[in-house]
């Protein structure tokens, strides 16, 4: 399969019901395709439809395809459930892939995103732990977290972060070292 690029603004809005005029199944008169989880004490059902779209209607030059996620999580426990609407960006076509596809495209960027990014800046490098709501603060340790995560990558391929991480510890020297290349 191709690689296509794919946009993830997240663009979150949270509804309490499913609109009247839409009905369940259908999005502005458009078919749906629609699956349903049950996991985790919740049932979760995904409606989901690609539209083809202008580029330059969505302001991204390479943008062809419109993807419209509808989420309804239900709490088996208390009945309560929640809608949220989520919109994505695609250089590929409508239909050039199935609506299962680009599902399983969808739930694997998140997921990609979780291990390859957050897991490592808050297991390694203890990310979560920081209480402050300076957003100057946070924007910069982040970046400066970052930096760190793609040295180590760079320099030392052949070792697990941890394993780097435990290295480094006791040789502050090879820290500046790294710092300096």
């Amino acid at each position: 399969m191709a690689a296509q690029s794919i946009s993830f603004p997240d663009q979150r809005q949270p509804t309490t019901t499913l609109e009247a005029s839409t009905g369940v199944g259908r999005l502005g008169g458009h078919p749906l395709f629609v699956q349903t989880d049950s996991g985790h004490s919740r049932v979760e059902e995904r409606s989901l439809h690609a539209f083809a779209i202008e580029p330059m209607t969505a302001d991204f030059p390479f943008a062809r395809s419109l993807i419209a996620l509808r989420s309804q999580r239900t709490i088996k426990k208390t009945g309560h459930s929640t809608t949220e609407s989520r919109y994505y960006l695609s250089s590929a076509m409508p239909r050039e892939y199935r609506d299962e596809q680009w599902l399983e495209f969808i739930r694997g960027h998140w997921g990609g995103v979780e291990v390859r990014n957050h897991w490592r800046r808050d297991a390694l490098m203890g990310e979560d732990g920081l209480r402050s709501r300076n957003a100057n603060l946070l924007a910069n340790v982040a970046l400066i977290r970052c930096s760190v995560l793609a040295l180590l990558a760079e320099h030392h391929s052949d070792l697990s972060l941890p394993q780097v991480q435990e290295h480094l510890h006791s040789r502050p020297s090879r820290c500046f070292h790294l710092l300096n290349s």
